[in-house]
């Protein structure tokens, strides 16, 4: 299977058995309505889960009860960086509002946190304070 991070969600293609056959796109899961799960041990979830590779993560809807096991996925991708490329897209397209939020304030506060500090120097090499003897 072939899947693809969209704004809206995650989405998902079957292989074809002739190529020249396109399949259609169809949605896996909403970004949105899911939260996401990292194992804290992947040699242990592959063992337990027995999944096909250690490089694993959870989707669950937020509206989840225990009868509702079916709606936990669980995703395996093949390499330890596929693994990050797909965690952190994930975290950027849940949080990316928030995150561009929290830069854009951060960035406010160190140009003006730069300012002050320019006062402060030029404040300290003026002429008067140099007239000064401590």
């Amino acid at each position: 299977m072939n899947f693809v991070i969209r704004d809206s969600g995650i989405y998902y293609a079957g292989k074809a058995k002739n190529k020249a056959v396109a399949l259609a796109w169809t949605s896996f899961s909403r970004t949105e309505d899911n939260d996401i799960f990292l194992p804290f041990n992947n040699k242990e979830f592959k063992k337990q889960h027995k999944a096909p590779t250690e490089y694993c993560f959870l989707m669950r809807t937020k509206t989840n009860t225990r009868e509702q096991h079916r709606s936990t996925r669980c995703i395996c991708v093949e390499n330890e960086l596929q693994f990050r490329l797909w965690t952190n897209a994930l975290r950027r397209l849940q949080y990316g509002a928030k995150l561009l939020e929290n830069n854009t304030a951060a960035m406010e506060w160190l140009e003006k946190l730069t300012k002050d500090q320019e006062g402060i120097q030029q404040a300290c090499f003026s002429p008067t304070l140099q007239n000064f003897t401590f």
